[in-house]
């Protein structure tokens, strides 16, 4: 069991590690569910094995929340980013190894797309896409930040005010 205490560094370290196993596991889900190129080009080889791993492990089916998720997104993003001519934010707090956002920057040009995470997963999640050959659009930007330290203002998003702010990883 882990304790409440914030400063046992033994403990926050093996939450830590943990969290970015689970992070690659869901990267290489994410790359056989989706499977676009953004979602191909952010699984690992680790974590392809780890989810390979768990799912023959696993004593029943699992349900996948993916397809959800997706779902619950394309909601959000129709209902409250309108095709209406004006330009549109989109910020993706905690988007991890995620390719949520590279794929609605790509899909809706029209819609300025702010991915949010620690600045090692955003490097990493850049170094991946650059490995790959991605080319990101010219609507898509990450930002590093830790929502720990720094506030949402508009000063991490170049002066631009959200209209759609999603947190999914951040809350799991």
């Amino acid at each position: 069991m882990v304790s409440q205490n914030p400063n046992n560094d033994e403990e926050y370290t093996f939450i830590r590690e943990a969290s970015v196993l689970t992070a690659e596991m869901v990267a290489a889900i994410r790359a056989k569910t989706e499977n676009t190129p953004e979602a191909r080009a952010l699984a690992t080889f680790s974590g392809a094995v780890i989810s390979n791993v768990l799912h023959v492990l696993a004593p029943k089916p699992v349900l996948n929340i993916s397809p959800v998720r997706d779902l619950s997104m394309n909601y959000v993003v129709d209902k409250y980013l309108p095709e209406d001519g004006q330009k549109r934010v989109f910020v993706d707090l905690a988007c991890g190894y995620s390719s949520r956002g590279a794929v609605l920057a790509r899909l809706r040009p029209d819609v300025l797309v702010y991915e949010m995470d620690l600045p090692h997963v955003i490097a990493q999640k850049a170094l991946r896409y650059s490995r790959r050959g991605i080319t990101l659009p010219p609507n898509h930007k990450m930002v590093k930040a830790d929502v720990k330290i720094n506030t949402l203002s508009p000063d991490l998003f170049e002066g631009n005010l959200a209209d759609v702010i999603m947190a999914r990883g951040l809350f799991i």
